[in-house]
């Protein structure tokens, strides 16, 4: 059953009766948001708990630390070592596809989830987009939106929408970034993709991370690039393992783009291009693997 049939303005009149219309559809819409997040997080609870990881032969799963949670990534599995003291974290059912993780630079004990494997999110490549006239009235004018500028026009991209990829590849003005949206640490940005000379391509790796000391313990989504396989933190804005660890994400210039409610983009930009919903991504069976040697950091 669609979430707007599930959370609706009866109810909301009851759960508030004495507010005015517009804050009661406020209301509905982070309620709407809040839901939308509980699900995901209660698929990987349910995931987490009846998945069995499928480990690569040889391996030795590393033994869970006193000092690590319960519910970290140590505690159930998900990180291991192989024959030759290789650490490792699962990202799905290939073992070609698990993340090196010999030069992390965090606690490995501070990360968490990680079944869903890492192209559970769809990380769009190639993104569509269709004409706000075409979807003007699919949103409520109290909608959050990330519209992003650039001299071809404004591309918008609904939470609603956003939630279901967590991260979008785009290109502007010819420059490569990357549309993220954690709905765990609030955290919508746009960043570049081009680091140390190279065109990078990013998803979404299935684990997160927080650290009580960082933020007051924010957390959110550990992504990846396809190009190195490492892991980058938004929190912290960095690299945090293999060929990037350190390097400094980088914001795509914060002119070019902003959070906006839907009923003010219609208003302002009633000729822009808006995110397709229910778009499906097929992850690639091969990529480039770019060489530390490749890279020109410094």
């Amino acid at each position: 059953m669609p979430i707007a049939f599930i959370v609706d303005e009866e109810m909301l009149t009851f759960v508030a009766p004495h507010t005015n219309y517009e804050k009661r559809k406020l209301y509905l819409s982070e309620m709407k948001s809040f839901i939308y997040s509980f699900l995901i997080l209660s698929f990987v609870f349910i995931a987490s708990a009846c998945d069995q990881v499928d480990y690569p032969l040889d391996v030795i799963v590393a033994e869970p630390e006193e000092r690590c949670p319960v519910q970290s990534v140590v505690g159930n599995e998900l990180y291991y070592k192989d024959a030759d003291g290789n650490k490792f974290l699962w990202a799905g059912d290939d073992p070609k596809t698990h993340f090196n993780i010999n030069t992390f630079s965090l606690d490995v004990c501070n990360l968490k989830y990680g079944y869903m494997g890492r192209e559970h999110f769809p990380a769009l490549m190639e993104p569509k987009y269709e004409p706000l006239s075409d979807v003007i009235d699919d949103f409520d004018d109290i909608e959050k939106t990330l519209i992003l500028r650039s001299s071809s026009g404004v591309k918008v991209f609904p939470f609603s929408i956003l939630v279901k990829h967590e991260l979008i590849n785009e290109i502007v003005n010819g420059k490569p970034v990357m549309v993220v949206y954690c709905f765990l640490a609030n955290l919508t940005a746009v960043y570049n993709r081009r680091y140390c000379g190279k065109d990078l391509t990013f998803g979404v790796s299935g684990y997160t991370y927080l650290d009580n000391e960082i933020q007051n313990g924010l957390e959110s989504f550990v992504l990846w690039d396809r190009d190195t396989e490492s892991l980058w933190w938004p929190i912290v804005e960095k690299g945090i393992s293999d060929s990037f660890t350190g390097i400094d994400m980088e914001r795509h210039d914060e002119s070019k783009w902003e959070e906006m409610r839907w009923g003010d983009v219609k208003n302002n930009y009633p000729n822009a291009l808006v995110l397709k919903d229910s778009q499906t991504f097929e992850p690639p069976s091969d990529w480039p693997t770019i060489e530390s040697s490749q890279l020109h950091c410094f």
